[in-house]
Parts: structure tokens; sequence; C-alpha cells
């Protein structure tokens, strides 16, 4: 959050990496401690990144986006990969200015976030990048 507060940057990526770990050691299901754990700490970080893009919005006439999703869902075993539901199912949330309240009443892909944060940026996708994904979650 230092970096958010004193730099201005134009584009930040954030990993976190600890609940595949996780669910790798102790399974992909909510009714495990450990992994419950592990997703409510990771909770308090985007809390924590939220305040911080708004407190610097309101302080710097700032623009912030916040895309959150997974890269695969899981079951309650240890491992991912498959083709259940439970494995291709992940979240995909927006937060910001400019995002439409409210769920995504579309189905959302993985190829859509690229197209959904540049869209925000104001960069126009042109049709020779022959990008598959479409801005979701904003406000047209």
């Amino acid at each position: 959050m230092k970096h958010i507060k004193a730099a201005r940057p134009d584009v930040l990526f954030l990993q976190f990496d600890d609940p595949d770990d996780a669910g790798h050691s102790a399974g992909f299901h909510p009714g495990d401690p450990d992994y419950l754990g592990t997703l409510r700490r990771i909770d308090g970080y985007v809390g924590r990144l939220v305040e911080t893009t708004q407190a610097r919005s309101a302080s710097h006439d700032e623009e912030w986006l916040i895309i959150l999703l997974s890269d695969h869902g899981g079951t309650e075993g240890r491992s991912h990969g498959g083709q259940s539901i439970e494995e291709r199912r992940v979240p995909f949330m927006v937060s910001g200015q400019g995002v439409a309240l409210g769920e995504i009443d579309e189905q959302v892909y993985h190829v859509d976030t690229c197209a959904t944060a540049m869209a925000f940026l104001g960069v126009p996708i042109k049709p020779e990048w022959d990008l598959d994904g479409k801005a979701r979650g904003l406000v047209n």
C-alpha cells in the first residue's frame, strides 16, 4: 500500500497466490478452516487496497479500477484443472469509478479482463490485435 500512497502508478498488477496454495494443502472447500482463514486474510488485503485507492481518488483526483478474479475454481479435493463447473467457475468483480452497480448478467471470460482494463484506461482496441475479450461491468 505504500507504493500506491507514494507513487502514481498508471497500472498495478497484484497477485495473491495464497488461496491456491491453501487449496492444494487443505482442499478447495469453504468448510476447511485453513482454506477459509486464507481467504479471509486475502479479503482483508483487498479491503485495504480498496480503502487506499479510494483515499488517493479523493485527494489526487484519480480514477481507479480494481478487477478481481481467479485463474480457476476448485473442488473439495486438493487439485484442480478438470472440467467440472466447480473448477471452471471463477469470480470476476470490478470496483471503481465508472463501474455499473449490480451483477454482470452476461457470461464473463478470462479474456474479458484485458478488454475491461483497456476500456477503463481509454485505450481503443485495434482489430489487428485480434482480441477476443469484451469490456465487462463498466458503465457504457
